[in-house]
């Protein structure tokens, strides 16, 4: 939460508001800005989790550090769907290993 509040101050409050409909049209305009995208989908995994998720790092930020990576899996989900095929296979590999590199980094 707190990379999202830095990344992008209005959108941090505005989704604070808690009003699905106003949460719905903040996601459209998320699809247009791939660093707020990774933000907010960051900030709804923390809030599907009921927790700010532990580690020194956050998926984000890996995502920052690792941007060959991430850029790697999203070539492969657009040539999948450039092929007749939605297959974010290689996407959630990357994003689960980001994610667990996170979990791992926490202060125990």
């Amino acid at each position: 939460m707190f990379v999202l509040e830095e990344e992008d101050r209005d959108l941090f409050h505005r989704v604070q508001e808690r009003n699905p409909g106003r949460q719905y049209e903040l996601l459209e305009d998320c699809i247009e800005n791939g660093r707020t995208a990774r933000a907010a989908c960051y900030f709804l995994l923390c809030v599907r989790s009921g927790f700010l998720l532990p580690g020194k790092r956050t998926v984000p930020e890996r995502i920052r550090e690792n941007r060959k990576g991430y850029e790697a899996a999203l070539l492969a989900a657009d040539r999948a769907w450039d092929d007749g095929h939605l297959d974010f296979g290689v996407m959630e590999s990357c994003l689960a290993g980001l994610l667990q590199a996170q979990l791992e980094d926490a202060d125990v």
